[in-house]
């Protein structure tokens, strides 16, 4: 069981190795987002949800494994601080919230609390990479930005189309 002092220390190790937290996180998700297969061919699920499989696998299973990458190799490359509690707490439950909200067809919270991960993301990288390590980035990484770009368009699109699709009151 865990005491008032040993969780600290817990938090601290889990913000000092992302991906020991995000990693099995990102294969719990994967197999949520598969296990609707196995329900909707045994008969206990009516309908085969394409959609919601598509959502958990990138923007839970794929997300989750990104995040531990990058929260954890980025402050190792640039020689940075960690991340904060909080981001940690924000990039571990906003997945499972998408991935829960998608189940529940709840198409404009799964973007939104998506977009909140890649906003915390960008955050704690640009942080990162404006500091006194940032000649240490390998050249590669200029990628992020634009993937994160990406990420954040498609995810907006997809909000404004669900906004869009909403009937009127």
């Amino acid at each position: 069981m865990a005491t008032a002092s040993t969780s600290p220390r817990l938090i601290d190790s889990f913000c000092r190795h992302p991906y020991r937290l995000m990693f099995p996180l990102g294969v719990a998700l994967s197999w949520g987002g598969i296990a609707h297969w196995a329900l909707y061919a045994s008969g206990w699920l009516a309908d085969y949800r394409p959609r919601f499989h598509a959502v958990a696998q990138t923007q839970g299973f794929m997300t989750c494994l990104s995040i531990g990458f990058l929260f954890t190799m980025i402050p190792r490359l640039t020689d940075t601080a960690p991340p904060r509690a909080w981001q940690l707490q924000v990039v571990v439950a906003a997945p499972v919230g998408v991935v829960l909200a998608a189940w529940y067809a709840q198409w404009i919270l799964a973007q939104a609390l998506w977009l909140l991960v890649v906003l915390t993301a960008v955050g704690f990288i640009v942080q990162r990479f404006d500091g006194p390590g940032e000649s240490r980035k390998p050249n590669g990484f200029v990628w992020i930005p634009a993937a994160m770009l990406m990420g954040v368009v498609g995810a907006a699109m997809t909000l404004g189309a669900e906004i869009a699709m909403m009937p009127a009151t």
